[in-house]
């Protein structure tokens, strides 16, 4: 349940105040400087993004003293993951048109740390209170799988049911977000996680998504009718 809710939160947004930065993040230039800690041997790093379940490799860079750098253009701000192998464990963050420096904690990747990136301190933020709204699911987990193992259908059935009211409160946080930010890009990539993993609003997600401007419709992953 964690992997989904982290996978749908990892899209959030800042720039309250910072429209103006919000065209700058289109065709754009990103610059990642970065140090490892408690490194294994590892020699170089890769960063890259999904696209379509296929994994695009972006850049790639020697690690040189602990020390590494990423450059390149980017024209839309793109979940992507740095890793010490190509198809290895990843660190994930929000790509845009950033400097930005990364400490890459090589024995535990999860404790690794971005600092100078509003965007990526944002979504770890947002990221949090997602995780919040999902507090309860920990608690009724096993007594999911209890009433599996009784066929106790009755509580299956309820405790699904919470479970659901859960997710959807989820759902609607992060349409909220998004129509509190329809300028922000940042909110074409909830919209695109939404829509492939909440097929139960994707009414509601079309109609969000027509409210933004032509220039963010074109980073959306899927068509609107």
């Amino acid at each position: 349940m964690y992997t989904k809710i982290i996978y749908v939160v990892v899209l959030f947004t800042l720039y309250h105040c910072q429209s103006d930065k919000n065209s700058n993040q289109m065709d754009s230039q990103f610059e990642i400087k970065g140090t490892i800690t408690h490194n294994q041997g590892f020699e170089k790093v890769y960063l890259s993004y999904i696209a379509a379940d296929e994994i695009i490799l972006i850049d790639s860079s020697q690690i040189k003293d602990q020390i590494f750098h990423l450059k390149g253009p980017i024209h839309f701000p793109k979940k992507a993951y740095i890793q010490f192998y190509q198809q290895g464990n990843s660190f994930p963050f929000i790509l845009s048109g950033e400097k930005i420096e990364i400490q890459l904690n090589a024995q535990d990747l999860n404790a690794s740390t971005i600092h100078n990136s509003p965007i990526n301190k944002e979504w770890n933020t947002l990221k949090q209170k997602s995780v919040e709204i999902y507090g309860d699911v920990d608690y009724l987990f096993p007594l999911l799988q209890k009433a599996r193992i009784l066929n106790d259908y009755q509580t299956l059935t309820q405790i699904n049911s919470k479970i659901d009211s859960i997710e959807n409160l989820n759902r609607q946080y992060l349409l909220q977000y998004i129509n509190q930010h329809l300028n922000n890009p940042l909110s074409v990539l909830i919209l695109n996680d939404l829509y492939h993993t909440s097929q139960k609003d994707s009414l509601q997600i079309l109609q969000t998504s027509k409210k933004m401007s032509p220039e963010l419709k074109k980073a959306l992953d899927f068509e609107i009718k």
